[in-house]
């Protein structure tokens, strides 16, 4: 596992890092070889007026993150996930610039449910609010199929009792390599 510490972008008057960085793990099974990254952006809390919900600090989290990401594909060629929490919700410009470089598709969310069909992941107490903010993001030339149309949202009675956060997952078929 690597954690990239040295990710950084201009915020207001400053130069600052990612917050709470991004981890790449790469595995190599069955002749297949891709990575997964780990990417927790800022949260909705601010220390600026001028950025009350820290949206443009995660805006430019995922910016830096993007390219970082495109980068090392460009040097190695690795299909990917991204195992995310992005305090943002699908339709915002971060998880578009997250997904896209201009007509160019770096990945694609998976769209994830719980039993019940419903969508969310967090429950955003300051807003009453329930929101999918968690997501498991597939580059394009990802080497397994989604099974399902749909990944999972865990929704048992222990749901919530590690974290704020419902537990996404999805199922994959590998094929034969």
């Amino acid at each position: 596992m690597t954690t990239q510490t040295d990710l950084t972008f201009e915020y207001f008057w400053e130069v600052i890092a990612v917050k709470r960085r991004l981890m790449e793990v790469e595995f190599k099974f069955n002749n297949l070889h891709w990575k997964v990254y780990g990417l927790h952006l800022k949260s909705k809390w601010s220390d600026f007026e001028e950025d009350p919900q820290s949206d443009d600090q995660r805006r430019s989290e995922v910016l830096a993150t993007r390219k970082r990401i495109l980068e090392k594909q460009k040097d190695d060629a690795l299909p990917f996930l991204i195992m995310s929490d992005l305090n943002e919700t699908k339709g915002t410009s971060t998880i578009r610039l997250l997904q896209k470089r201009g007509d160019y598709v770096v990945a694609s969310a998976v769209d994830c449910v719980d039993s019940r069909d419903h969508w969310w992941t967090q429950y955003y107490e300051n807003e009453d609010e329930y929101r999918p903010v968690d997501f498991i993001i597939m580059s394009r030339d990802f080497p397994a199929k989604l099974v399902g149309e749909k990944g999972h949202i865990f929704d048992g009675a222990d749901g919530l009792f590690a974290s704020d956060h419902r537990f996404v997952r999805i199922d994959l078929e590998w094929g034969e390599h």
